[in-house]
């Protein structure tokens, strides 16, 4: 008796946690997605054929927030030459 009534309790008590629901009613928020604050101190070298770029990250965001840990930057590149548009025929 004692373990089916253990059962019952803690059934009861997934029900009553998971029964009424959390958080405010409504539609869901999209995400936030503050703006980064600008780079102030950007310096760009070529070193050995390479580019070094080198700033100091932002202490805050735009509205002021304190901004997420940043691992990593990503810089992309396109090498190579742009080709000439040919010319518009005539009518």
């Amino acid at each position: 008796m004692t373990r089916a009534l253990a059962t019952l309790a803690a059934g009861a008590t997934v029900v009553a946690i998971f029964g009424a629901g959390c958080g405010k009613k409504g539609a869901p928020l999209p995400p936030l997605r503050p703006d980064p604050a600008r780079i102030a101190d950007l310096s760009v070298r070529a070193v050995d054929g390479f580019l070094d770029v080198s700033f100091v990250a932002p202490a805050a965001n735009a509205d002021g927030t304190t901004p997420s840990i940043i691992d990593a930057v990503e810089l992309s590149a396109l090498a190579g030459t742009a080709t000439p548009t040919p010319p518009a025929p005539t009518p």
